[in-house]
């Protein structure tokens, strides 16, 4: 179980890191943007290609905001992907539940082992047969 949470967590640091490089070529890049694309909050909106112009608070509020919308959005689409691999496993099983149950059943018949043959029947003595009594 270690060796899954030490993946798990590496895995999650990794995109992690990928999220906040992509977010902050999304920032690098904002100048680029058409004039019209515009961050609204509260009833204040600012203008994306004029974001770099307005300083390096509100570069690194726009970069954080960024960063955390893609973060949020990797979330919800590894979430998606994990309930959807669950339900596919768990109706995989339902639908091969019957060969599993029938290789249990030969499994567990060649596995028995045989019965211990039988004792000799034990010898009789008679008497002869010439012989009186």
């Amino acid at each position: 179980m270690k060796r899954i949470a030490k993946f798990s967590l590496i895995t999650f640091l990794v995109l992690i890191g990928l999220t906040f490089v992509s977010a902050v070529l999304t920032m690098s890049f904002a100048s680029m943007l058409p004039a019209d694309v515009t961050i609204t909050t509260l009833g204040d909106g600012v203008s994306v290609s004029e974001i770099p112009s307005l300083g390096v608070l509100a570069w690194v509020f726009a970069l954080l905001a960024v960063w955390f919308a893609y973060f949020v959005a990797l979330c919800a689409v590894g979430f998606a992907m994990f309930v959807t691999a669950g339900i596919l496993v768990f109706t995989a099983f339902i639908m091969l539940s019957p060969f599993i149950l029938i290789g249990l059943i030969v499994w567990f018949i060649m596995r028995r082992k045989p019965a211990a043959p039988a004792p000799p029947a034990p010898a009789i003595d008679t008497p002869p047969a010439g012989a009186g009594a």
